[in-house]
């Protein structure tokens, strides 16, 4: 099978996530604790996909609250070029592997300002010309899942990639399962940002997430979004849901070196 990560150099090459063979795993995601809160409440009490049970829910899963969902054991990314294709990274998940990742989205029914008496009326009639309902024309949450990879030439490529706990965004040249990291979780996030909250002496944040587009690496210029965070053991529990100040992200651009360098 094949997903919409798909990356085109603009001539022959082409790189993609792929899989292969009937076995698929079982993955029990929570609802998010984080985020818009219409959404959080739409995964906890009218999605009717959601199991809330404390006996059964994973660990970690605050509110008992969990979906269960199905990804391919054997996974991988690839590029094609004229005719012949070279295997990127590839695994199973068995080994902790995982080049698949999920993220709860969509907009909840009756979520956001209502449009009467609103400066937002103009915007929420073109985004749902019909009935004048600005639900109809945007879907309600699920859990979707996702592939990430660029290509800027055939013998140059970048994905995203979880191995166990560790998240990653990781460059390839040749070789199979030979990326090297761009960035990852857990990295002091200065070494990203020399501007970033803690620079000052203060406590420092790490990295703790990461996003790719598939036109986001074009010739040697890399652009990845990062978002970093203080520690989980350093926070406190009872303010996960509020905004933390300390909270530091970005866009940023990086050279990456030629295949021939």
């Amino acid at each position: 099978r094949f997903g919409e990560a798909l990356s085109l150099d603009g001539n022959n090459a082409i790189a993609f996530w792929g899989a292969w063979g009937e076995e698929v795993e079982t993955i029990h995601l929570c609802c998010p604790t984080e985020g818009n809160k219409d959404r959080r409440s739409y995964c906890l009490n009218n999605d009717t996909h959601t199991m809330c049970n404390n006996d059964t829910a994973p660990e970690g899963c605050a509110s008992g609250c969990y979906q269960e969902k199905f990804a391919p054991v054997n996974q991988g990314v690839f590029v094609y070029n004229q005719g012949s294709i070279t295997p990127v990274a590839k695994g199973s998940t068995k080994d902790g592997m995982t080049l698949v990742f999920w993220n709860y989205s969509g907009k909840p029914p009756s979520a956001g300002p209502s449009s009467e008496g609103s400066h937002h009326r103009y915007w929420r009639q073109l985004s749902s010309p019909t009935d004048g309902n600005d639900t109809d024309a945007a879907e309600p949450p699920r859990w979707r899942s996702s592939a990430s990879v660029a290509l800027s030439q055939h013998n140059s490529v970048v994905y995203k990639q979880q191995v166990y706990e560790k998240v990653g965004i990781y460059h390839w040249k040749t070789g199979l399962n030979s990326g090297r990291a761009i960035v990852e979780t857990g990295q002091d996030c200065i070494t990203l940002d020399e501007n970033s909250v803690g620079s000052d002496g203060a406590s420092p944040l790490v990295v703790e997430s990461m996003a790719l587009e598939r036109d986001g690496f074009r010739g040697t210029m890399l652009a990845v979004a990062v978002a970093c965070a203080a520690e989980a053991d350093s926070e406190d529990e009872s303010d996960e849901h509020e905004d933390d100040e300390g909270d530091w992200g970005g866009i940023y651009l990086t050279k990456i070196c030629p295949p021939r360098c």
